[in-house]
Formats: structure tokens, sequence, C-alpha cells
């Protein structure tokens, strides 16, 4: 019997050894650094769509001249490097597909995580009107965005935002955790599970949550409607703000001052389970 194992033992080896050496003993992808810059004239680029696999760091800004860039450094895989290659503007739409195919891998060649940047400087006077961004399992961090609208969706990772402004921003994020700083648009956000943080806050707010903490810092005053079924959530209003509070948890505590009842503008919060806070 220990003999029929051994042998059983050397076979498997062999095989083995004949698949890595089919393979030419790479077992994963060797990521390269890359770099591209793709020009834009004025009024070229409308709409700017990126479907990341990988973690990345976007920034979007106005330019000082008649002409702009859509520039991408990033640490890459091979099929990633000839996607970009071949990827041009198609008349004012830019769609940026850096999603890595899924392929099975008995062992990494290189462990350095894949990840990139893409800093896009429009030309004087442009506007993105749509920007969407979205993402399975990797972490998205945007600044210095402005467009008529901003949508961003990730699976499972974090959403990180600074300095935005649109007429419309949309966040829908499945699992991990969204921090959001001046940001100056209606906020429509969703989030199935993880924590939200925003602050300074100018526009209307509407915020469902399944699972997560919550807290909302206004910098001016506007509607805020928050629905929440599992975590604790926190308001600090504008200094401004002279209006009603609607605040109701069915398990917590609501800790809150009186409402001024001056103007009709409301700060509606509603959670199954969890403290609601009022911070002045």
């Amino acid at each position: 019997m220990n003999k029929k194992m051994k042998i059983l033992a050397v076979l498997l080896i062999a095989v083995g050894f004949a698949g890595m050496a089919v393979n030419k003993f790479k077992f994963g992808p060797e990521y390269t650094n890359y770099t591209r810059e793709w020009e834009l004239k004025e009024d070229q680029l409308v709409s700017l769509d990126i479907k990341s696999g990988i973690n990345m760091n976007i920034s979007v800004r106005a330019g000082e001249s008649s002409s702009g860039y859509i520039r991408f450094e990033g640490l890459i895989p091979p099929e990633l490097v000839e996607a970009l290659e071949g990827l041009e503007l198609s008349g004012s739409v830019l769609d940026m597909d850096i999603m890595s195919p899924m392929r099975p891998q008995i062992m990494a060649a290189d462990i350095r995580t894949p990840k990139g940047t893409i800093d896009v400087v429009l030309p004087d006077q442009s506007r993105l009107e749509e920007f969407t961004i979205s993402s399975h399992a990797n972490n998205i961090k945007l600044n210095n965005a402005a467009s008529k609208r901003i949508d961003i969706s990730v699976g499972s990772g974090n959403i990180t935002l600074a300095n935005i402004t649109a007429d419309q921003l949309h966040m829908d994020l499945s699992s991990g955790n969204i921090v959001a700083s001046d940001i100056e648009a209606p906020i429509e956000l969703l989030s199935r599970s993880g924590n939200v943080k925003l602050d300074q806050v100018s526009g209307p707010v509407n915020i469902e949550s399944y699972s997560g903490s919550i807290n909302l810092v206004m910098r001016d005053n506007f509607p805020v409607n928050i629905q929440g079924r599992s975590g604790n959530i926190s308001v600090q209003p504008a200094s401004t703000f002279r209006g009603f509070y609607d605040l109701k948890t069915d398990s917590g505590n609501v800790k809150a001052p009186d409402s001024p009842k001056e103007t009709t503008d409301t700060i509606t919060v509603e959670t199954y389970s969890g403290n609601i806070t009022i911070v002045q």
C-alpha cells in the first residue's frame, strides 16, 4: 500500500512539473510600469467612462489652454497594456476598460499589486457632461472632479472623494466605506454594507444604508433624507439651518436639540436599529 502511494505521489509531481514546463514556468502575470497620454482638443471630450479592475486614483481638473490631455500611469498586466495601446476616443466619448480578464493562477510571479493613476486635464472652459466610474473589487479615489453628472459604482472596495462639483452625484457601494469631503452636488447614495462619512456638503442629500454608521456634516442649508437599517447616524446641520428635525429609530436613542421651526427645511433621519444624533 505504501509503495503504491509513493508511486502515485511521484506521478503527481511529474504531472505538476510537466504543466509548469508547458507554461514555461510562469505562474502569473509580470506587471509592467506603463504610461500613455491622449491629447484633448477644445470641447472634444464630453463623456468619460472608466471601468477599473485595479486600485485607481483619478483626478480631473480644468487646464489653462485650449488643449488638454488624459494621462494614465500604472503598474498593470500585459493584457491591459495591449488594451490601452489600442484605446482611442470615439467622437466625444472615451471608454477606458481597465479590467483584467479572470484566469486561474497557481502562484504569482509578481507579488506587487496592480494600480493606476488617471490624470485628466480638460481644455480651458470645458466640462464633462457624463463621468462614470465602476469597479468590481477595488478602491477608487477621485479628486478635483467637475461634471454635469458623476456616477460611481463599486462592488467591494472603498470610495474616497475630495473637492467634487456636479449637478448630480450618484454613489452605489455593495461593501466598503465611503469617505467624501468638500462636495458641491446633490447626492444620491446607496450603501449596502460599510460606513459613510460625508464632510462639508453643499447640496441635497439622500442616503440609503443597509448596515453601517453614517456621519454627515453639512456646509450649506439643503434638505437631508437618510434611511438606515442598522447603524448609528450623526448629522451636523449647516449653521444657517432653521427648519425641522424628523427623527425616528425603532431600536436606539435620539439625541437632538429642539427644531427651530422657522423655515420648512427638514432633516429626516430614520433607522430600524441605531442611535440618531444631531450635532450642533
